[in-house]
């Protein structure tokens, strides 16, 4: 979908972003070196056809690379002229980090300590490298690193290498990794997660839902815990488990835009039997995914059932109330989507026409595709 915004909000952007990154401390020519990065995938053809969104949106120019640096060494050069060993007080302290007002007493980040090894920080620095990556291959990185450069050996680094052999195949061997972390952290919520994924992933699926159970306990409504529990329950569970892998995600569709909770939801859902809500999930899962044509295909097909009861009925057609004047307005806007419908394709009611006059008129219920 288009952004209304301007070069020039662009620019005050970056200008407002350069500023922030040195009143926090951090280099102010890392913005300008972020950018060139960003020109080098484009300009070496090394996204492929997988260009990121954020570089067809925010197109990177010579001239933004050049004016970033330029604002980030009038930021360096002022911060030289500035008396040596002078030290603001608490209130330009608060005046120059406007952007973390949240923080009562921003003058005591100054000496905040650092994060430690075991630190919730560092765990998901190696979880977010893991996770873009390449599992087999970031194993074997892991694994060299771990062998070859004593520096490397720290918890975080055990961690990822963790990670990447679970989601490489050997879960076995990332319970050998997680074990002797959890001797010094036993109450660490983020490797108990990560030993219950390697647990099942190494086939032992009692041990897993054990572990998955008991930081249900201690974290109820935890996203994570809750999803891979809900996971580990299905899959290869009986009737009853599936139910109680979709009780353990109802409560978090109120509020969730992630498609995976809705995808998961509803495999749950169907292995419990309820393939209303099954179908209903897997809608919506379309729709958080981007595709809210297929989204209301779903739900057109849905509302064909024969077993729907009243109230399904009535969730069914408020969601495609819902959708309608949204799929009208992408249609009218010509926004493509991941699913825009072919140029032979239209959203139209039953016998109806689209001016705006007559779209009041439609009943929720007459919407298909043609």
């Amino acid at each position: 979908m288009g952004i209304n915004f301007t070069r020039k909000d662009e620019i005050e952007a970056d200008r407002v972003g350069i500023q922030t990154l040195a009143k926090a401390g951090f280099d102010p020519n890392a913005m300008a070196a972020f950018f060139q990065r960003m020109q080098d995938v484009l300009s070496t053809g090394a996204g492929g056809d997988n260009v990121p969104s954020l570089l067809q949106t925010h197109p990177v120019t010579t001239m933004r690379i050049s004016d970033a640096k330029a604002r980030a060494g009038a930021l360096i050069a002022a911060q030289k002229l500035r008396p040596s060993g002078t030290v603001m007080d608490l209130q330009q302290w608060q005046q120059h980090t406007a952007p973390i007002a949240f923080v009562k007493d921003p003058a005591s980040l100054l000496d905040a300590p650092k994060p430690g090894p075991l630190d919730t920080y560092n765990l998901m620095r190696e979880r977010v490298r893991v996770l873009a990556g390449d599992a087999t291959r970031e194993a074997t990185w892991y694994g060299s690193n771990l062998q070859t450069r004593p520096a490397f050996d720290t918890p975080a680094n055990h961690y990822g290498y963790a990670l990447a052999l679970t989601r490489s195949g050997r879960g076995t061997l990332a319970v050998a990794q997680l074990q002797p972390l959890l001797r010094t952290a036993p109450d660490n919520l983020v490797l108990k997660l990560a030993l219950a994924d390697a647990e099942l992933q190494a086939g032992q699926r009692a041990a897993a839902l054990a572990i998955y159970q008991d930081l249900n306990v201690q974290s109820p409504r935890n996203r994570a815990v809750a999803l891979a529990y809900a996971k580990a329950l299905t899959a290869g569970g009986d009737k009853a488990q599936a139910s109680l892998a979709a009780s353990l995600l109802r409560p978090l569709l109120d509020d969730a835009s992630e498609p995976e909770i809705y995808s998961t939801y509803a495999r749950a859902s169907d292995a419990a039997g309820d393939h209303v809500r099954a179908g209903e999930a897997f809608a919506d899962a379309s729709y958080y995914s981007g595709r809210p044509f297929d989204a209301m295909e779903q739900l057109q097909r849905l509302l064909k059932r024969d077993d729907l009861d009243y109230y399904a009925r009535a969730r069914i057609q408020g969601r495609i109330s819902e959708l309608t004047p949204l799929l009208l307005e992408l249609r009218k806007r010509k926004i493509e989507t991941k699913d825009s419908p072919d140029s032979g394709q239209q959203v139209q009611p039953f016998g109806l026409c689209l001016e705006p006059s007559c779209r009041a008129t439609a009943p929720a219920s007459a919407w298909r595709f043609d």
